[in-house]
């Protein structure tokens, strides 16, 4: 394939940020949820969404409840990318893209929410996916 051939068109948002402040005192450990989900819009785009979350549980107490759901839409020329090739780009690509966006994305809502703000840590995308 010639990559003059190759464009695709990729945009990101935030689907959803949800905080919900419990005013909880003490010291807590996060117990945080990191999902990915990819979804065919079309014959030619597709969605990943990682859905970041933690919530205040019995188990796992945490001041606040937050989710931010980060997803990147993929468009493709035809037969751009088939088979194989398009699940890595979707799995693999599409997640290490992603990720830093989400990344950022919690540290600014919670910022933005007047506390401390949770700092994912810089993550290794395909021990995640191995351990996935």
């Amino acid at each position: 394939m010639d990559a003059k051939e190759l464009k695709i068109t990729n945009s990101y948002f935030v689907e959803k940020a949800t905080f919900i402040n419990l005013f909880k005192e003490g010291n807590f450990n996060i117990n945080p949820l990191i999902s990915k989900k990819i979804k065919n819009v079309d014959e030619k785009t597709f969605e990943v969404s990682l859905k970041f979350e933690v919530k205040n549980t019995e188990e796992h107490p945490f001041p606040f409840d937050i989710e931010i759901i980060a997803t990147i839409r993929s468009h493709f020329p035809d037969k751009v990318l088939e088979g194989k090739e398009l699940e890595e780009y979707l799995n693999i690509t599409c997640v290490r893209m992603l990720y830093p966006f989400l990344r950022s994305s919690v540290s600014n809502l919670c910022s933005t929410c007047l506390v401390n703000p949770i700092i994912l840590p810089v993550a290794d995308i395909m021990q995640i996916l191995k351990e996935e």
